[in-house]
């Protein structure tokens, strides 16, 4: 590049000609354009910098989503399959060793050992396997009763922690769930229920009823039309029968701890079943008044361990029976 002035060689970045001293005007007009593009060079970099900053944060937090989701997704697969696996496992456990589960539930089901064949059955998971359909519902209505004297339990226990009016209320359902074995779709008459399945719904109904009518002191009247009432008014009748049988006692009366053991006794459902069938066997074979069976504190039943039961078979204060 030459001077304009005095034609000596000058560099584009020089100011002033070294020959002549003038002022090198496109030396100021490419400094003026270099300040220019460097504001716009660091502009432009600053911000494809921070557009990469963005996009490797962005990129990262995608990344790590996507492995979280790909290691959930694993994780439901291997646990899908790990139940699938123990479920195919249980199924041969269950048919080959059938012959040996059917044989020991038909006798506790002869036996009629509600509680048992609950407890048998869920121990060796049978309730839901397709080796088992002919006892599926079997399982279930036992599972149900199991369900009842547990809450009878929490009824008749004073360290209990539910309210008495809860646990009446799922009484009253669970038994009506039993009854409700009775009366089975066309589906179910057809897939699982037979001669024997049948019968020990019906016994077992039959028991639940006793029970009943041993906790809450129902009479043979309304015992007779009981699932006939609507569901508000047996709730109601059980209600009234607890509460009148407590009535008169003080909690913290000699006698009231002698009833309250009583009733947390673990023969409690015995005692009636036991007292039920002597009743009965007793008027049929006498042709003596019914007049029910009754429960109540008494001292002479307190500590016996075991199923126990008090006949009265006269009173003193009648003339005749008193000699």
């Amino acid at each position: 590049m030459k001077c304009e002035f005095c034609g000596n060689n000058l560099g584009i970045e020089d100011e002033v000609c070294p020959a002549c001293g003038k002022a090198n005007s496109f030396a100021k007009k490419h400094t003026k354009d270099m300040k220019k593009f460097k504001t716009r060079y660091d502009s432009t970099r600053n911000e494809v910098m921070e557009n990469s900053r963005r996009f490797n944060k962005m990129t990262v937090r995608i990344t790590t989503v996507s492995v979280l989701v790909t290691l959930i997704t694993i994780s439901l697969i291997l646990l899908g399959n790990n139940y699938e696996i123990k479920r195919l496992r249980e199924e041969r456990r269950i048919e080959k060793n059938k012959a040996e589960y059917t044989s020991q539930l038909n006798k506790l089901i002869e036996e009629r050992d509600y509680s048992g064949v609950y407890m048998y059955s869920s121990a060796k998971k049978l309730s839901y396997s397709d080796h088992m359909d002919e006892y599926q519902i079997i399982c279930e209505v036992s599972r149900s009763y199991w369900n009842f004297i547990e809450y009878s339990e929490y009824l008749f226990n004073e360290d209990s922690y539910m309210d008495e009016n809860e646990a009446i209320s799922r009484l009253a359902d669970l038994a009506e769930s039993i009854h409700g074995y009775n009366d089975p779709s066309e589906y179910e008459k057809e897939h699982y229920y037979n001669e024997k399945t049948v019968s020990y719904i019906n016994d077992l109904s039959e028991h639940v009823d006793v029970l009943i009518k041993g906790y809450f002191h129902i009479s043979d009247e309304d015992m007779e039309h009981f699932w006939e009432m609507s569901e508000g008014r047996r709730k109601m009748l059980m209600e009234d029968g607890y509460k009148d049988h407590y009535a008169g006692f003080n909690p913290n009366s000699p006698e009231s701890a002698v009833m309250f053991s009583l009733y947390s006794s673990a023969y409690l459902n015995s005692s009636i079943l036991l007292a039920d069938k002597v009743q009965k066997n007793l008027v049929s074979t006498t042709h003596m008044l019914d007049r029910g069976v009754k429960q109540a504190p008494y001292w002479v039943l307190w500590s016996v361990s075991m199923p126990s039961i008090l006949i009265e078979m006269g009173f003193l204060s009648n003339p005749t029976e008193e000699k």
